[in-house]
């Protein structure tokens, strides 16, 4: 099925995450900003048995996995603990689009995340919400001005309200394992 933003079938679609993925009670829906330049590897394809060229994804499941949120570090495990990954922005971009996406959802300057509605379903399903990225956080503003969310420093992880909750995205170039922890034990008191 083509998508209006750019024709494309978006890899939520091919990965048919919405019939396979999604858990019957989501107890975290994490919003990205979008699933990389075309042709990356997406968060919910197979899991390769070598290294894991999905940083996010890298970083995500053992993290949650080591705080318990998870059983296991796989997408299985990560469904079956509640859990939902989407991104803000659905279609692939090339970096120099996605890097003018972040400046502009850093000022909250009209942007693609502001075409964000397919998330709102999805949020209104979910217990909590954690916004990975400017980009996420800029979409969540854009579907309900009524929170205030503000712009931030993103480098130290927040709540809005009690259902959702904002953080850098995490990202294998910069984030130590140290770094990863401090924010999903965040996430672990924020779900609690």
């Amino acid at each position: 099925m083509s998508q209006k933003c750019c024709g494309l079938i978006h890899s939520f679609d091919r990965c048919a995450v919405a019939e396979v993925w999604v858990p019957a009670a989501i107890r975290c829906f994490i919003i990205g900003e979008n699933p990389g330049i075309p042709g990356a590897p997406y968060f919910y394809d197979p899991i390769p048995l070598k290294r894991d060229s999905v940083g996010v994804r890298r970083l995500l499941l053992p993290a949650l996995a080591a705080e318990n949120l998870i059983s296991e570090p796989t997408l299985l495990g990560f469904r079956e603990g509640g859990f939902l990954f989407d991104h803000a922005i659905r279609c692939q971009l090339p970096k120099a689009t996605m890097d003018r996406e972040r400046a502009r959802a850093r000022t909250f300057r009209p942007s693609l995340a502001d075409q964000a509605s397919h998330l709102r379903r999805l949020v209104g399903r979910s217990c909590k919400v954690w916004l990975m990225g400017g980009v996420a956080r800029a979409a969540i503003r854009s579907q309900y001005p009524e929170l205030g969310v503000e712009a931030r420093n993103l480098e130290q992880p927040y709540a809005v309200e009690s259902k959702f909750f904002v953080s850098h995205y995490l990202r294998p170039r910069f984030d130590t394992p140290d770094d990863v922890a401090l924010i999903t034990t965040a996430v672990r008191g924020f779900l609690a």
